[in-house]
């Protein structure tokens, strides 16, 4: 009895907190007014334009606001599609056609809005367009796309976007609460630092949140399921909303690059696409983890994202007695590209000071173009550098002239170097790196 009467009162809270969080997550009514009329206003600019400019291409609302899954942010991503007429532009979606066409109609758009355009590279280039109205920011990502009907005759994976878009609409047309329950899930994931599909995060993308809280009939339906997955080796957590592959092995059915993941979502609008094809078993380990504690012990701070303790890091680079560094770093890329690019030079920087003494870092990326590194790093006074075997004269020789200090073990040269300083092995890290602006150190 007491067993029942603990779970009642843990059901109680769990729905109390849910409540809470969509409370803080939702935009307030009046926020998504002035976001609805800037979005009606810039669709009806830019339709106008594709006319003057004769381009046979229509602008549609899509992602989280077509869908209404979209949560509060501190700037808001508006996807717009510009659907250009399958017949008449099929042939012309290569390269960069449909984007140098888009990009003639949009110049005229950018001046009525004074903003800036800007064209980011891709499989199809696409268009960004920043806008800063009563304090709403709204970043525009403007994709042309081709009309279809059906996946197959998609000439560009954006091609399928409104389909991805129609089929979550119908799903939260037949049952509204859904929504509620995809906000939560992008909130949680978000927090859990397991949100997005991009190589800093290798976590879940938003359509694929969409697909699982649909799937599972809810938020809470989803964390319990997801609580349960366990990945043995060799095998994987198979999702087939339409059950595509009924009575087949989709592991033998899709291509294998699709299949690294260890979760494998079959796309209902696509059957040969995998949806949580980026995700990594680092991120996927870590969410279920966060499933299972919540539910064990449900609380609202596991939908609060965890900032870099500052005081804790100090206390530990004491205890090394090692120095400690704050690093924000710049990419001169956008967004996703600048995610990635961080990320490389974080890997790239902490490898050269691994090789010159112990160190202990995080990051953190602001989403936008800058990240900020935490850096432990104790130099050691010298480092050994491994050379090649004595019977391998020619490179055993040359080893030699390259390094001072050699000495010989097991039938094997080696040398010992003088290691370098944290502030030498950043600059030349820098000279390696690229897409990388600006380098700032924070007094620590």
């Amino acid at each position: 009895m007491g067993n029942i009467i603990r779970e009642r009162e843990k059901a109680q809270k769990i729905e109390a907190i849910l409540k809470k969080e969509l409370e803080i997550v939702k935009p307030e009514k009046k926020e998504l007014q002035v976001i609805d009329k800037i979005i009606k206003d810039f669709i009806l600019f830019l339709n106008s334009s594709l006319r003057k400019t004769k381009i046979y291409a229509k602008a549609v609302l899509g992602g989280s606001f077509a869908k209404d899954t979209v949560i509060k942010k501190p700037r808001y991503d508006v996807d717009i599609f510009v659907c250009f007429d399958y017949t008449k532009y099929k042939d012309k979606e290569k390269g960069s056609l449909l984007s140098d066409i888009l990009e003639k109609a949009l110049k005229k758009v950018v001046k009525k809005f004074s903003s800036q355009l800007v064209k980011v590279h891709g499989s199809r280039d696409y268009f960004n367009v920043n806008l800063k109205i009563s304090d709403i920011e709204i970043l525009f990502e403007i994709i042309p796309v081709l009309v279809i009907k059906k996946a197959s005759q998609a000439r560009n994976i954006t091609d399928v976007s409104l389909l991805h878009v129609a089929y979550i609409r119908k799903k939260i047309k037949k049952r509204k609460q859904l929504a509620d329950g995809i906000k939560l899930a992008k909130s949680f994931c978000f927090a859990q630092n397991c949100y997005g599909a991009e190589s800093y995060v290798k976590g879940f993308s938003g359509y694929a949140l969409e697909l699982l809280v649909s799937y599972y009939n809810g938020f809470l339906a989803f964390l319990k399921a997801a609580s349960k997955w366990h990945v043995e080796k060799g095998k994987k957590i198979i999702i087939d909303p339409k059950k595509y592959y009924k009575g087949k092995n989709v592991l033998l059915e899709l291509n294998e690059a699709k299949l690294l993941s260890p979760v494998v979502l079959v796309d209902p609008v696509q059957k040969e696409r995998n949806v949580t094809a980026a995700l990594s078993e680092k991120t996927f380990e870590r969410f279920v983890k966060a499933c299972r504690l919540f539910l064990v012990k449900p609380s609202i701070n596991l939908f609060v994202r965890k900032k870099i303790n500052i005081k804790n890091l100090k206390k530990k680079a004491k205890k090394m007695h090692a120095d400690f560094f704050i690093l924000q770093v710049k990419s001169n890329k956008y967004r996703d590209i600048a995610g990635a690019k961080l990320l490389k030079f974080f890997n790239l920087f902490l490898c050269q000071l691994e090789k010159n003494g112990s160190v202990y870092a995080k990051w953190q990326f602001d989403e936008h173009q800058t990240a900020d590194f935490y850096i432990i790093f104790k130099q050691k006074k010298e480092k050994i550098m491994e050379g090649p075997l004595l019977s391998l004269i020619e490179h055993a020789k040359a080893f030699r002239k390259k390094h001072a200090r050699c000495f010989v073990k097991s039938g094997k040269l080696y040398a010992r170097e003088k290691t370098k300083s944290f502030f030498v092995l950043l600059k030349e890290t820098k000279k390696l790196a690229r897409g990388i602006k600006e380098i700032r150190l924070i007094k620590s």
